[in-house]
């Protein structure tokens, strides 16, 4: 007869998993090739959204998204998006339904070209970036470590989106912006990965570690994770592990490391 260990091991592997966006399912790996284009689509349709809204937009804006369009496949109102010629994040609609928007449009040309996934499947898909959000965001209200780190790997993958403005006003407020801190040190970062040497990394780490004397502890995690993003190299999570722990020590959370699945 099986001890009791083993007995709760095996209800353990039957028992069906939960995630924030809506009710449990069962047990199964949507990190596969079946699934990669949908959740590919979607995590671009996050970056797309993340730059129109000149990067205001926050993880926990990400994690309302998801509960939403969890809430519609599973009550199957899924509603197909409508055609717009101008899409604006921060206008009068809430930035939610505009990302919620900008997803579905991404998801609804993925499937003119293959085969539609089930609701069921489209909400296992969205479970995969709810896991990721969890492991690269921060409390912070305003945290967009999230972001910033989808925003390195598919910047990695060769997308890239551009602001563009219908008011030449509005382009010309833009172009006499002044750079931030987190700017700065996300282009030392840059440049670092395109010329590793010890002084290159050096200048980003002086840069980081005056931040955190400042306590600008969300933005160093921000230019980190862009990095890490960007790369998804071990060997550049060990270089950056010693300015990211620091930082989630000033706010007062566990740091570890990660791998993404």
């Amino acid at each position: 007869m099986p001890d009791k260990k083993s007995r709760r091991r095996r209800r353990r592997k039957k028992r069906p998993v939960k995630w924030k966006g809506g009710r449990s399912h069962s047990r199964k790996d949507y990190r596969t090739q079946e699934y990669v284009r949908a959740i590919a689509e979607a995590e671009a349709g996050i970056y797309q959204s993340f730059v129109m809204s000149d990067y205001q937009l926050t993880d926990r804006d990400v994690r309302q998204v998801l509960k939403t369009l969890v809430r519609e496949l599973r009550e199957q109102n899924y509603t197909l998006p409508e055609e717009r010629d101008v899409v604006e994040i921060g206008g009068e609609e809430p930035v939610e339904e505009m990302v919620v928007w900008v997803i579905k449009i991404n998801w609804e040309r993925l499937f003119e070209k293959e085969p539609r996934h089930s609701d069921e499947d489209l909400v296992g898909c969205l479970g995969v970036i709810s896991e990721s959000i969890e492991t690269w965001s921060t409390p912070a209200a305003n945290s967009r470590g999230y972001l910033w780190y989808n925003a390195g790997f598919m910047q990695s993958m060769g997308m890239w989106v551009e602001q563009v403005s219908a008011s030449p006003e509005t382009e010309a407020a833009w172009e006499e912006e002044e750079p931030t801190e987190e700017d700065a040190l996300r282009e030392m970062g840059e440049d670092w990965l395109d010329d590793p040497t010890p002084a290159q990394f050096d200048a980003f780490r002086q840069q980081a570690r005056a931040m955190l004397e400042d306590r600008q502890a969300q933005e160093v995690i921000n230019a980190c994770q862009y990095l890490i993003g960007w790369t998804n190299d071990e060997a550049v999570i060990k270089r950056l592990s010693p300015l990211i722990q620091p930082a989630y020590r000033q706010l007062g959370v566990p740091f570890r490391s990660w791998k993404r699945g």
